[in-house]
Parts: structure tokens; sequence; C-alpha cells
């Protein structure tokens, strides 16, 4: 722990616990200076309500052959004073160039205020010591990070850039330090073309670059969104054509994939009763179609007459004969045939 952590390369648990709110910021503040590159000049000057600290991007030994510095940064933390509308005092911080030219004059300065009772939260972490805030000012999203990125990112890095220029001391190759064949391959590997508008608008270096070799870049872009999609999901073809710039037609090619999507997330309303009923098909497996023709007023009517003929011929079969002399009218007897009946009328 004691090797990843910033706050424990420059203090320990007994000198974090002994010092008050202002101790703990001045610890913080010079930890993110020096993980920044940054070497301490000289002594830290210290006042009633305020701390200076002086640093250097040169190494102390480097700095000794060297007479002056072409620039300096110094940091002052100030202690609470002054009280806002609200009653409730703040700290400040401040930090700027110092250079030797022009009788010292002061450049890049930048100013912070932050809120004593947010401090408190942030330097105590529960009371866990300073373990609980090492681990804190690395938590995604958490007030402790905030701070540390403030110090950091918002503060140390523009002023060890500006330092390293004016004191002639190279820099380590980042992105920009790259050759433009170089920068161009990175970017074309980059695989969502909302990374390539991030990296786009960075700076105006690479937003040149990327319009000298839009063809290359977005139009690979493009590709990958037609490839990846049915063509007849795309909008409409013309107005997409007739965009000569790659990275418009990328983007228009992209809202109609989003459109075609979201159409395809809604439900889609249908007609219960789609066709007429005497075109319906009769689906008996389904109880659902069973029942509506069950309750269709020409099914009920055809359901009565097949039970009342159903009764006529089930009646007539099992009718009583009734009994007089003349059998003839009701064929009752014996088995009606063509040689009984011959017989019958020719007696």
């Amino acid at each position: 722990m004691a090797n990843c952590s910033p706050l424990h390369r420059v203090t320990d648990g007994a000198r974090w616990d002994a010092e008050d709110l202002f101790g703990r910021l001045c610890i913080v503040a010079h930890a993110a200076f020096l993980y920044a590159g940054f070497h301490p000049s000289a002594a830290p000057a210290a006042r009633p309500w305020s701390l200076s600290c002086s640093y250097s991007v040169l190494p102390p030994e480097t700095a000794a052959d060297r007479q002056q510095d072409a620039a300096t940064i110094v940091l002052r933390i100030y202690r609470p004073w002054g009280r806002r509308r609200r009653g409730q005092a703040h700290m400040s911080l401040r930090a700027h160039v110092v250079t030797a030219a022009n009788n010292g004059g002061r450049y890049m300065e930048h100013r912070e205020r932050l809120d004593r009772a947010a401090l408190e939260t942030i330097l105590s972490s529960g009371g866990s010591g300073v373990d609980g805030v090492a681990r804190t000012i690395r938590a995604p999203g958490s007030a402790a990070e905030r701070l540390w990125n403030c110090l950091t990112d918002g503060i140390c890095r523009g002023l060890f850039l500006y330092a390293c220029e004016a004191n002639g001391v190279p820099v380590m190759p980042d992105f920009a330090s790259l050759p433009g064949d170089a920068k161009l391959s990175i970017l074309e590997k980059l695989e969502d073309g909302k990374d390539l508008a991030m990296a786009e608008c960075a700076s105006k270096e690479l937003s040149s670059l990327v319009a000298g070799h839009g063809s290359d870049l977005w139009k690979a872009k493009y590709e990958d969104v037609i490839i990846s999609s049915c063509p007849n999901h795309i909008g409409n073809h013309a107005a997409i054509a007739n965009v000569t710039r790659w990275k418009e037609r990328y983007v228009e090619a992209r809202r109609s994939m989003s459109r075609f999507r979201e159409q395809q997330q809604q439900p889609v309303e249908m007609d219960p009763t789609p066709y007429p009923s005497w075109m319906q098909p009769r689906m008996f497996w389904n109880t659902r179609n069973v029942v509506r023709e069950a309750q269709h007023p020409t099914a009920q009517r055809r359901a009565e007459v097949d039970e009342k003929s159903h009764r006529r011929s089930v009646g007539r079969a099992m009718a009583k004969v009734p009994k007089r002399s003349n059998r003839k009218e009701h064929q009752a007897g014996a088995v009606q045939s063509s040689s009984s009946q011959y017989q019958r009328k020719h007696r």
C-alpha cells in the first residue's frame, strides 16, 4: 500500500492523524504536485494564514548546476478566512508560474475555492485515517476523486507543460507529439465513430488531420454501418448519397439505424378481426377463434337450427304408430320393399 498510493509517499498514519484539516489539505496538494512530476525547489514558507511551496520540473541535482530556472511553480494554500453569505468559512488555493524574466511575472494563475464542510467529509473518510483517504481518491465518482482530479488534471497538468517548455525540458512522448502517420494509424483502429469525433475535437491539429483524411477514416466507419446492418433498413438512400462529406453520411446512417431500431422495439397494434367473418379460416385448435365463432349471431342461429333438425329426426324414429286399420298412411308393419308393396296392392 505504501508504494502504490501517492499519499503514502509523502506522509504516514501518525502524521496524518496529527494534522488538522488545513494540514491534511496541504499534504494532499503536495502529493498531487509530486504525482504530476514536479520536484520541490525550496522549503515551504509557513505563515499564520497560509502556506507557500515552490516546485520545479528539474530534479534537485540538475537544478543545482543551473543558476536559476526560467519558470518556477508556486503553490499557496490559504486557511479559512472570511465568511460567505451563509456564514460558512472556506479555504482557497492558488497556483501560478513565476518566470525569471519580466521581473518575476505571473502566468497561468489558477484559483480554487474549497468548501470546508466538503473537505471535512473528504479528508476524514469516516475516521479510517490516511488509508481510507488513499482509497477514496481513486474511487470512481467519489468527492475525493473529484478533488484529486481537480488538483492533478485541472491545475498541475497545464503548469507542468508550461514549465517544461519554458525550461527546455523534453516532455515524455504523448499522442500529440507522434508523427502524422502514427496518429492516422491509431485513429483508423478506433471502432466507434464517437471516439473518432472526440479525438477530432481534442485539438486543432487533430481536427485538421481528421478533416484531411476524412475519406479514409469516416468512409470506413460508414461502410461498417452499412455492412453490419441490412441495407434496406437504412432510410433514404438518395438523401445519404447526396451528402458529400463521409462524416455526414456516417451520421445520417447512424440516425437511420437508430430510428429503425426504435420502430422495431415499439409494440405493433394488430386488428383482432382483419378479415370479414366469412373469410376467416376456422382454426379449431385456437380457443380464441372457437369462442369468437360461438359468440357470432350466425353461428348461434346455425346451432339452433341443427339442434331442431336433430330433435325432429330423433323424434320421427321414435314416434308411436296409431292403432288403426289403415296402416298404409303410416308405413308401419313389415319391411317395405317393392315386392311387398306390389302384393299388398293386388290382393
